[in-house]
């Protein structure tokens, strides 16, 4: 039988399996076992709380009772930006116009932002591969524990994506950005957010719009 419960502290093992076979880009579960004994104190910490705090972090598993064993994840932050910042690049569009040649130009460029800093999100996304087909279900219960226990969310609930990487691992976004100014692998970056260690974002990301137009292709087309 199949059930989805709060994880506990001795789900440990069982997360490390499940991270492994993630793979790169899904930062919020990591392949360190010390970073998964601290999102899972950090769980059950939240789920014994009686009153929203800004640290709330629910971590939900998905046990096979007859296998008593882990098999997906799925997790629910109250509150991002609370640990450490949540940046996000918004897509917009400027537009330049030349009288002298009577033309005009569209392009679309990248901002840093922390525009979501302060939303409720939802994440951790993964089952084993063996049981396909219970996703939807997995997933919704985050909805469902939102849904019981609204004040512990804020009102504004935002998803992030798993950026696309090639079989290689390699995410060709990072590699025409990233790698630029990091000067280090998606893999390590990716590692270093998981556990906790994102600072170097804020003290080396480019501050300034990066035209999209000046990415190689590659980049241009893995864009969301």
């Amino acid at each position: 039988m199949l059930v989805i419960r709060p994880v506990r502290t001795d789900d440990v093992s069982d997360l490390l399996v499940l991270a492994k076979k993630a793979g790169q880009g899904l930062t919020s579960l990591p392949a360190d076992e010390q970073a998964l004994e601290a999102k899972a104190r950090r769980s059950v910490e939240s789920f014994e709380r009686e009153e929203p705090h800004p640290d709330d972090y629910f971590l939900l598993v998905m046990e096979d009772t007859n296998k008593r064993k882990v098999v997906g994840t799925a997790a629910v932050y109250g509150q991002t930006g609370t640990r450490q910042a949540f940046y996000a690049y918004r897509i917009m569009s400027v537009t330049h116009h030349s009288h002298s040649l009577d033309k005009q130009v569209r392009s679309e460029v990248l901002h840093l932002s922390n525009d979501y800093t302060d939303c409720a999100e939802v994440g951790t996304l993964f089952l084993d591969p063996d049981y396909r087909g219970n996703g939807h279900w997995l997933s919704r219960s985050r909805y469902l524990l939102m849904a019981k226990f609204p004040k512990r969310f804020q009102p504004n609930v935002i998803a992030e994506m798993r950026g696309w990487v090639d079989d290689q691992g390699i995410s060709p976004f990072w590699e025409a950005i990233g790698r630029q100014f990091f000067e280090m692998s998606f893999a390590e970056a990716d590692h270093l957010c998981g556990i906790g260690s994102n600072l170097f974002i804020t003290e080396l990301m480019p501050k300034y719009p990066i035209y999209t137009c000046l990415l190689p292709k590659e980049a241009r087309d893995v864009i969301g």
